[in-house]
């Protein structure tokens, strides 16, 4: 299990002539590559309610995202935090892993299989409902510590993840800083203040949506659903 603070900023893209001759300077770091994230949840979306975000990528590994403050907070949040605690546990589970999953899925009071494999896990707790996000990615080194990745969504949008990893809270507010003074003020762009799983829960159900912790900006203003 590996363990740490991902600090960043999402925006969507308006002009992408403008942001390419930003990153002109810039080379890729590598090849643009497809990413197929299935993210995993009831089709009452339970796990995205709580602001838990579930995925499998690739078929190789299972990320989760949270910010635990925002989990164990009843009242809706609205604008997602430009950090969260992220835990990536590759395939095949060891039992190493088995055990590191299980401890923190347990801490999220979510229920446990006896056998500790992933598919009995999603089956014990319902996880049977499955939002896919694909996208293209390209990503550049902005500076040893910031990573820029350009992302083209399929039934979304293009937008761009400004991000840094940090390993203490003490660091979060430095690196945030560091992140919102590296785009010039030219670029056509909107601050994203939720993630592109909520962008698609939007358009597969805006009631299930509306009952999510973090939306985006246009709906912020709009009467949050009481139950």
């Amino acid at each position: 299990m590996q363990h740490t603070i991902e600090v960043e900023l999402k925006f969507h893209i308006i002009d992408s002539e403008k942001l390419l001759a930003f990153l002109a300077p810039y080379a890729p770091t590598k090849k643009a590559h497809t990413q197929i994230d299935i993210y995993h949840d009831t089709p009452q979306g339970a796990l995205f309610k709580r602001g838990i975000f579930m995925r499998t990528r690739n078929g190789k590994q299972v990320d989760i995202k949270f910010n635990r403050e925002d989990v164990f907070e009843n009242a809706s949040i609205g604008v997602k935090k430009g950090h969260c605690e992220e835990y990536t546990f590759p395939f095949p589970f060891d039992p190493s892993t088995q055990t590191s999953f299980a401890k923190l899925t347990q801490s999220l009071d979510l229920k446990q299989s006896a056998n500790l494999n992933f598919q009995d896990f999603l089956r014990e707790n319902n996880f049977d409902f499955e939002v896919p996000i694909q996208k293209t990615r390209q990503t550049y080194q902005l500076t040893p510590e910031i990573l820029l990745c350009m992302d083209r969504v399929e039934n979304l949008s293009t937008f761009i993840e400004i991000e840094t990893l940090v390993h203490t809270p003490e660091e979060v507010a430095p690196a945030l800083t560091k992140l919102k003074n590296i785009l010039p003020a030219q670029l056509t762009s909107s601050p994203l203040t939720t993630g592109y799983v909520s962008l698609m829960w939007r358009k597969l159900n805006f009631e299930v949506y509306m009952h999510g912790k973090y939306l985006a900006t246009e709906d912020l203003k709009v009467e949050r659903p009481t139950k």
